[in-house]
């Protein structure tokens, strides 16, 4: 498998953990680290799968405690929806992580996924994006609700941030 393909994958079980754990860093390992990549990737996805299954069993139509499955997926969506959908989906939601981290004001996790996932502005068009936003799921009359972190594994759901901010997080991911 192509090295960007696995890199992309990297992301989603990194999201999730942020999500579930106060203590992260197990599962931000950088890619140079002895224990063998593989048995790595095995237990993240794990514990990511099993994290967010409990999720979705405890809520099955979405209408609470699961929309933290959507950390950093806002932003991922408008960036996919901006790029044609030629934007491979794991890209997207590591850059889509730095916006969430960062409006979360946790610059020691922001750091993680830029080393880590080393996620690179894509070249889309700003207002496509912005418009994609303005249409996600879970945005209300226009106007982004979002999901953050007040800590890794303490996410809060249903944030609305002035547009200005958002703007600005968005605007970042793009080169």
């Amino acid at each position: 498998m192509p090295d960007t393909t696995v890199q992309h994958g990297d992301s989603l079980p990194r999201e999730g953990a942020l999500q579930e754990s106060e203590n992260v860093t197990h599962i931000f390992i950088h890619r140079n680290c002895a224990q063998p990549r593989f048995a790595i990737v095995i237990e993240q996805v794990q514990r990511c799968a099993a994290f967010k299954a409990a999720i979705c069993l405890a809520d099955p139509h979405d209408r609470g405690p699961r929309t933290q499955l959507n950390l950093g997926h806002t932003f991922a969506h408008a960036l996919e929806s901006a790029a044609g959908f030629a934007l491979p989906h794991g890209r997207a939601v590591a850059l889509g992580l730095l916006a969430a981290l960062r409006l979360s004001g946790l610059a020691d996790q922001v750091r993680m996924v830029e080393d880590v996932l080393s996620p690179e502005p894509v070249s889309v068009d700003k207002e496509v994006a912005w418009a994609a936003i303005a249409r996600d799921k879970k945005a209300e009359r226009g106007a982004p609700r979002l999901v953050l972190l007040d800590a890794p594994g303490k996410p809060r759901w249903g944030v609305e941030l002035p547009d200005a901010d958002v703007r600005r997080a968005l605007d970042q991911l793009i080169a």
